[in-house]
């Protein structure tokens, strides 16, 4: 399942629309964002792991601490997970390349950019939730221990093919959503 559809069907389907109304947005200015927010979050990430910081991606994907945001959104607005969630983009976003998205995604929405900014790691907690559950800690410490994991990682990350199998596996067909083997072109 692709990223934009684990987010879209969070809380049955209405999760998102109860996270955006926490921030004054409607439904509609909510689908918008996350369609062009979520996507950027992924290929991000992926893009991280293919420039060398592998590791650092690999940790924010450890734990399950944000998964049950899939199942309450509403509780990705809390402080707690909006920190986490800030967290999150420190690792996969500089500030230069963030504030171009936020930038970018109030002109698209004709959503205030503040509001945009507030959003966002709301919306990044759950991401990273979508992630976790999608790559349970023992597959990361699979990823860890095997000669090359994380070379056939970045390998796939990068467009080539990637000889893994269950090892991120999951990660790599949420972020990959037209499955051509890579998912860098899936924004």
């Amino acid at each position: 399942m692709s990223l934009l559809n684990m987010l879209k069907g969070a809380g049955g389907g209405q999760g998102l629309a109860q996270l955006g109304q926490q921030f004054g947005l409607d439904a509609a200015q909510v689908e918008n964002l996350t369609s062009m927010l979520a996507p950027a979050l992924g290929q991000a990430t992926a893009a991280q792991a293919r420039a060398g910081n592998d590791e650092a991606v690999l940790s924010q994907l450890e734990g399950t601490g944000l998964t049950d945001l899939l199942n309450r959104p509403e509780a990705a607005a809390d402080s707690t997970a909006r920190a986490q969630g800030e967290n999150f983009l420190s690792t996969i976003l500089n500030g230069g390349a963030r504030g171009a998205l936020e930038t970018r995604a109030a002109e698209q929405s004709a959503v205030a950019p503040e509001t945009v900014a507030s959003f966002l790691p709301a919306l990044a907690a759950m991401v990273q939730g979508a992630m976790q559950q999608q790559v349970p800690d023992q597959e990361i410490a699979a990823e860890r221990s095997r000669s090359g994991g994380l070379g056939d990682l970045l390998g796939g990350l990068a467009g080539g093919q990637s000889s893994q199998g269950g090892a991120l596996g999951g990660l790599m067909n949420m972020l990959d959503q037209d499955n051509d083997g890579s998912p860098i072109d899936d924004v």
